[in-house]
């Protein structure tokens, strides 16, 4: 099951496109994994014995940063999938540069903050090369959006979940 998870997460940016529904259950999936505690520790470790390819799944997850998804015109429900989608990512993405601070107590603070997830925050924090707004707040317009249909965008969203 843990092969048929890593292999999902590693079609995630065709998946994102085509399936967002499929997108939503594997990231819920991978999230339920990260809360289930000791009883699943031993499948998190295998998880993160490839943290910078886990983080690169993950990310695969995200809006893409050519803005040219956040322009389209979609339907409510698949945005509501891909929405679900991404907060499970960035859940896991969390719980990542959570357990990297931790691990810190022991190891170098540098480690951690260089570890493949802080790499990514920073990366998503920074301002474009081109000058333009960062990934983050790209995100966060996006993410604030109002919706043309509410009702069929909330009870979407109540079905990823």
């Amino acid at each position: 099951a843990l092969d048929s998870l890593w292999a999902c997460l590693g079609e995630a940016e065709a998946t994102r496109a085509s399936n967002p529904r499929a997108l939503a259950a594997t990231t819920r999936a991978t999230a339920a994994l990260y809360a289930g505690g000791r009883a699943l520790a031993g499948a998190v470790s295998v998880l993160r014995s490839r943290p910078a390819e886990l983080v690169a799944r993950l990310e695969a997850c995200l809006p893409p940063l050519n803005d040219a998804e956040t322009d389209a015109e979609t339907d409510d429900e698949a945005e509501a999938h891909r929405f679900a989608a991404e907060a499970d990512a960035l859940a896991v993405l969390a719980a990542e540069t959570a357990a990297a601070m931790r691990g810190a107590e022991t190891e170098s603070r540098v480690e951690a903050e260089s570890s493949a997830a802080a790499a990514a925050m920073a990366r998503w924090c920074a301002r474009r090369a081109d000058g333009g707004e960062s990934a983050l707040l790209v995100w966060l317009r996006r993410w604030l959006k109002p919706r043309r249909a509410a009702g069929v965008f909330s009870a979407a969203r109540s079905r990823a979940h």
